[in-house]
């Protein structure tokens, strides 16, 4: 999935086309980070995204019918906005993986979804971060989220989420964006990731949405990150040159300005609905809600 660079500037791209004052921009920013906790907390992509690769219905709808609350919040409120934000990075993600992931990275692309793909695709993550840095196109938007004092309020919105991780978070990333390259971004994260996760290790987590099973006999691979030991990530850093010409040659940079035009579209979609409070419908590639029950997602994807 994208990195919370590429997403903020997704978001940064998406809250121009949307009715949001000053104070509801820097919400959606910041909204628009906070899903990629689970990166840091040690627990399950379920419980922050409502999605797995393999899922056709959208994390964004799940979230909104799971949370009665986040749907009746005055349309005009920054609480609605930081929401949106959020809903903006689930779209986002959604997006990534059916231009992205499956073809290039999935169980049916040539990686198999093995972790060779995976180490390819943060290579990828820390090509398009060294992009937005050496441009500074991110200025104006990081400017904003360092300002948003009402995080600790806002987080509250997403239950799933344990009181203080998202401010821990957001502020890792902030401090990230002064840093001078992927590697010292990756040092930091991981360090940042074993001080949170500790707590969570080994414990039952009972507030994760049940969305994977296994279909037809298909298991997707069991991929390792960068940031999961020290010995694995310096691997993976004495690697990163290499894997990052590797990956530039083969994802084409069609293939990411078409993501980038189809998550800003389909985000817009579903944040302006939402912002509205209108229904919200399914993004492009995604699938109603189901009626009643859930369908498992699918894991050949």
């Amino acid at each position: 999935m994208p990195s919370p660079f590429e997403h903020l500037s997704l978001a940064s791209s998406t809250v121009g086309s949307l009715p949001l004052s000053a104070a509801g921009r820097t919400a959606f920013l910041v909204g628009s980070l906070c899903p990629d906790v689970d990166k840091i907390a040690g627990f399950p992509r379920a419980r922050t995204h409502w999605w797995d690769p393999g899922d056709d219905v959208s994390g964004a709808l799940k979230l909104i019918a799971s949370s009665p609350r986040i749907g009746t919040l005055p349309l005009d409120c920054s609480r609605r906005a930081f929401v949106a934000g959020y809903l903006c990075h689930l779209v986002s993600d959604e997006q990534w993986t059916m231009t992205i992931y499956r073809p290039f990275f999935g169980l049916k692309s040539k990686f198999m979804a093995a972790q060779a793909g995976a180490d390819l695709q943060w290579a990828l993550h820390a090509a398009l971060d060294d992009v937005h840095f050496t441009t500074g196109l991110l200025s104006t938007a990081l400017s904003e989220v360092s300002t948003s004092a009402e995080l600790p309020n806002w987080e509250t919105l997403i239950t799933t989420i344990p009181p203080g991780h998202a401010v821990q978070f957001v502020n890792m990333v902030l401090r990230q964006a002064a840093m001078s390259d992927a590697v010292a971004r990756y040092r930091y994260a991981a360090k940042v990731s074993r001080r949170i996760s500790e707590s969570h290790r080994g414990a039952s987590d009972p507030m994760t949405p049940r969305v994977t099973a296994s279909l037809g006999g298909h298991e997707r691979p069991k991929v390792v990150r960068p940031t999961g030991d020290a010995l694995r990530l310096e691997d993976f850093l004495s690697r990163l040159d290499r894997l990052t010409a590797d990956v530039l040659a083969y994802v084409p940079g069609d293939a990411i300005s078409h993501f980038r035009r189809r998550a800003v579209q389909e985000s817009a979609k579903v944040c302006a609905a939402y912002l509205a409070g209108a229904p919200v419908m399914p993004p492009a590639g995604t699938v109603p809600l189901p009626s009643t029950g859930g369908d498992p997602a699918r894991t050949d994807l």
